[in-house]
């Protein structure tokens, strides 16, 4: 699968031959301390857009919320098909 924003393109896949595998059980946030790579992050001009596109298409379940951090930074998580987390995030800190 492709997901085009702007002029950049994602492709999340997996291969058939490891559809029997059981996916690797990445923690979600409760393991930063343990070396190696937590998840992704991606910037989204529209967060509520992300969310309904990546819903639509079933990458994002009906009970994925959209989260207001300390920071207020809004993000929410979704899994790619090896279970590594990709964040989405609406971050305008910066902008």
């Amino acid at each position: 699968m492709h997901l085009k924003l702007g002029s950049s393109f994602l492709e999340i896949f997996a291969y058939k031959k490891n559809q029997d595998i059981p996916p690797v059980n990445y923690e979600y946030a409760n393991n930063l301390e343990d070396i190696g790579v937590k998840h992704i992050a991606l910037w989204v001009d529209d967060i509520e857009a992300a969310l309904a596109d990546l819903q639509a298409k079933g990458l994002a379940s009906v009970a994925t919320k959209i989260t207001v951090g300390k920071t207020k930074v809004s993000y929410f998580f979704i899994k790619d098909p090896d279970g590594m987390w990709v964040e989405i995030i609406k971050d305008d800190r910066y902008s």
